[in-house]
């Protein structure tokens, strides 16, 4: 890992999380259990098409563009929509 790490110029620890939160576990063949450059980036684009909601709820979309517009500062927005409890 350190070598990896190094010729990537990245820190160790962003290797092993890389590696803790792409493994692949299979049930049925153990032994194909492991880090796989393929299942690892199509769960780092599963995480980032979960994280874009303004991209799937249009109506939380407006919501913000609406209070950015009124000078609203991210965190007064954030803070309004846990109030208000949207998605």
């Amino acid at each position: 890992i350190d070598i990896i790490a190094e010729k990537l110029g990245r820190h160790r620890s962003t290797i092993f999380r890389e590696v803790r939160r792409n493994v692949y576990i299979d049930k049925e063949w153990p032994d194909l259990s492991g880090y796989h450059c393929t299942t690892a980036h199509d769960m780092a684009c599963e995480r980032r098409d979960k994280l874009r909601k303004l991209a799937r709820f249009s109506h939380v979309r407006q919501s913000v563009i609406e209070r950015i517009v009124h000078g609203w500062s991210p965190q007064q927005i954030a803070g309004r929509m846990r109030l208000e409890r949207h998605p």
